[in-house]
């Protein structure tokens, strides 16, 4: 067994699941009895907070695809036409 720390509980690293800090929860009772053991869990990875930059170009994707979704246009296509675009 093999777990991380998250925010909301940990992740168990040999299923990939996510387990709450839920004592009715049977895994997170299962992981406290592995730290009984004397076990310890792997710390949080932080992602970094991004960039002002970045903040505004998800910004912008995001009103892209909710544009594009509202016009019931194919995305597929609109990207490949993008790509043309720029190789000219």
């Amino acid at each position: 067994m093999s777990y991380q720390l998250t925010e909301q509980g940990v992740k168990d690293l040999v299923t990939n699941q996510d387990i709450p800090s839920d004592p009715m929860n049977r895994d997170w009772r299962t992981y406290v009895e592995w730290l009984a053991k004397g076990n310890t869990a792997l710390p949080q990875t932080r992602i970094p907070p991004m960039t002002e930059a970045e903040e505004y170009q998800k910004t912008v994707n995001d009103w892209m695809k909710a544009v594009i979704q509202e016009a019931g246009l194919d995305p597929v296509a609109i990207a490949a036409r993008v790509r043309t675009m720029r190789s000219r």
